[in-house]
């Protein structure tokens, strides 16, 4: 776990930094249900513009950044669902995401909202599932680079999550 988890809004300036951690983090994803096409297709086409253009559909994205302020992850969410978790490898297994979770559940647990949901890869399923997620069904979803990809439905009733 890291003593101090710093986190702030997205930034355009962000965008570059973010398609990095996010290409990093998809391309290190070591499971054995995913072939190495499946995650350069996964990978493919991510732009630094893009953040941006999420945020302009109504995407909420929250950066964890380094003492140098350089990001490490992210976690994208609407009003009612959790999007991505990513954290650069490097990164990774010191709480980052965890604290990203965290925060999201907090937000979603707005009145109204009584689940968290998120699509998850099968990679990440222990993830979610040490933070209180279960399994609701398998599914599947296309890539970016064109391929089907099989994910997990998982879910969190939200009524022990602390609101804002």
């Amino acid at each position: 776990m890291i003593d101090q988890l710093n986190i702030r809004l997205f930034r355009r300036e962000d965008g570059a930094a973010l398609a990095d951690v996010h290409r990093r983090a998809i391309l290190s994803t070591r499971h054995g249900a995913y072939s190495g096409e499946d995650l350069e297709s996964w990978a493919y086409g991510l732009r630094d513009d893009g953040y941006a253009d999420s945020i302009l559909l109504g995407e909420l994205i929250e950066v964890a950044v380094d003492e140098s302020n350089v990001p490490v992850a992210f976690c994208a969410r609407t009003d009612t669902e959790i999007l991505a978790i990513y954290t650069h490898p490097e990164a990774q297994r010191r709480g980052i995401g965890t604290g990203l979770l965290a925060r999201a559940e907090i937000a979603l647990g707005e009145p109204g909202v009584e689940i968290s949901r998120v699509r998850s890869s099968l990679g990440a399923e222990n993830f979610y599932l040490r933070n209180g997620y279960v399994r609701e069904d398998v599914g599947i979803w296309t890539t970016r680079g064109g391929r089907s990809l099989d994910v997990l439905h998982m879910i969190k009733p939200l009524a022990d999550v602390p609101h804002v």
